[in-house]
C-alpha cells in the first residue's frame, strides 16, 4: 500500500492548466453531455473526501483505475478536479508524495449540504502536506472500516464536533457484547513533525472532560501515525499530560490494507529502556 506520509519543506505542485470551470464554460459541457453521471460520481466522492487518490477513489467507486484516470483527466481539462502532489527533498534526493485529486475552489454549482461529511474546507494554495496526508490516512481507514462491517453494527461519524473541536472521526460500535451495548471510539489522524502532533494530548484531555459529566460512556482513543518511534513519543506525551484516564491505541498508516479489517491491526505502543515495545489489541469480531 501507498504509505501516506508527511515530511517538512514540502511544496505543493498542482498538474492543471485549468485551475477553475467558469458558469459559461459549464453550461455549454452539460449541452453537449459532456458531464457524464461518472463524473458527477468522482466530484461526489470529492465532495465528501476532500481528498483521494485514484486507488481510494476506485475503491470508493467501483471503477477500474484505467477508466477512471481518464475520466479524472477529462475533469481536469474542465478544471473541475484538481490533479496534484508534494515535491520534497531528502539527503538532496528528489521525492514526491502520492498523486492526490481534489475539487477545484469557485465550482459553478453547489453540492447538497447533507453531502459533504469528512473534508469540508474547500482547497487554498497554501495547502500544507501535514494536513492532506493526514486526512488521505484518514479516508483510507474509513473508506476499508466501512466496507467490513454491517450498518447496523457501526455508526460512524466523520469530521465530527465534540464541543469546541473536530476529530476526524467518531465510531459508536454496537453489540450486546459490549456493556450498555455500545463502545465509542474517537479516531484522530495525526502525522510526524506536524502541529497536531503536538498538540494532541490536549484535544483528548478536552474531549475526556467533555465526556466527563455527561451520561455518555467514556471513549476510547485510536491515532493513526506514520511510525512506531511517533507513536511512542505520543504515549509519553499522553502518559505524563493525562495518566491512565483512558485508553490511547495506534494503527500505523504501512498497515491499513484493504484485505485487512482495520480492528486486527490495533496496537499499543510504548517505550521501555529504549526500545519500542508494542502489542497488538484483540478487538473480538463484535457483529457476529
Amino acid at each position: 500500500m501507498s504509505l501516506f506520509s508527511y515530511r517538512p519543506n514540502a511544496t505543493l505542485y498542482v498538474c492543471n492548466d485549468c485551475l477553475t470551470c467558469h458558469i459559461k464554460r459549464y453550461g455549454r459541457l452539460l449541452e453537449k453531455d459532456m458531464i457524464t453521471e461518472d463524473h458527477v460520481r468522482i466530484m461526489k466522492s470529492l465532495n465528501r473526501y476532500r481528498f483521494l487518490t485514484l486507488d481510494l477513489m476506485s475503491h470508493v467507486l467501483g471503477i477500474f483505475t484505467d477508466p477512471l484516470r481518464g475520466e479524472l483527466k477529462k475533469l481536469e481539462t474542465y478544471g473541475l478536479v484538481l490533479r496534484q502532489y508534494f515535491k520534497y527533498k531528502c539527503e538532496n534526493e528528489e521525492y514526491r508524495s502520492p498523486v492526490f485529486y481534489s475539487l477545484s475552489p469557485n465550482l459553478p454549482f453547489e453540492f447538497d449540504a447533507c453531502e459533504k461529511k469528512i473534508g469540508c474546507e474547500p482547497w487554498n494554495k497554501d495547502l500544507g502536506m501535514a494536513e492532506v496526508m493526514s486526512l488521505l490516512n484518514f479516508n483510507m481507514f474509513h473508506i476499508i472500516l466501512k466496507a467490513y462491517f454491517p450498518h447496523n453494527a457501526l455508526q460512524a461519524q466523520t469530521n465530527y464536533k465534540i464541543g469546541g473541536i473536530r476529530v476526524n472521526g467518531r465510531y459508536k460500535l454496537k453489540s450486546k457484547k459490549f456493556f450498555g451495548g455500545y463502545s465509542y471510539c474517537i479516531v484522530f489522524s495525526v502525522m510526524d513533525y506536524a502541529e497536531d502532533n503536538q498538540r494532541i494530548s490536549k484535544r483528548i484531555k478536552y474531549v475526556l472532560d467533555y465526556f466527563e459529566n455527561r451520561a455518555e460512556k467514556k471513549p476510547w482513543f485510536l491515532l493513526l501515525c506514520e511510525s512506531s518511534l511517533q507513536a511512542s513519543y505520543l504515549t509519553e506525551k499522553i502518559s505524563a499530560e493525562i495518566g491512565n484516564r483512558t485508553e490511547v491505541y495506534y494503527i500505523l498508516s504501512s498497515d491499513l490494507d484493504y484485505d485487512e479489517n482495520p480492528f486486527h491491526v490495533i496496537q499499543s505502543i510504548r517505550k521501555e529502556d529504549g526500545s519500542i515495545i508494542s502489542h497488538s489489541l484483540i478487538l473480538e469480531d463484535w457483529y457476529q
